[in-house]
């Protein structure tokens, strides 16, 4: 499995690159508050959505990072998302 190396910890890629690829982050939780979910309710599996990917392809790539120089240089906590860097190498796992 391809990695990631970020802030000089290892991640893992968990999800093939798609035009509309999410940044979604493998770690490890130490604590956890939970209720006890009697009222929550049971979703079944229909299948993948493809709005997102066919937007990002509509977009191109210059499209996309306008949209996120406009939209996405916070996360929704205010915390700076640095999504324009360069994304880090990914390593051999070989």
């Amino acid at each position: 499995m391809p990695r990631a190396t970020r802030r000089g910890r290892a991640s893992r890629l968990l999800f093939p690159t798609l035009p509309g690829t999410r940044r979604i982050y493998d770690v490890a939780i130490t604590e956890a508050k939970v209720s006890c979910g009697e009222s929550v309710p049971f979703y079944a599996y229909q299948g993948e959505r493809g709005e997102l990917n066919d937007w990002a392809s509509k977009k191109g790539s210059s499209g996309i990072e306008a949209y996120w120089e406009k939209m996405n240089q916070q996360s929704i906590d205010g915390f700076p998302t640095a999504i324009l860097k360069a994304p880090a190498k990914e390593e051999d796992d070989t």
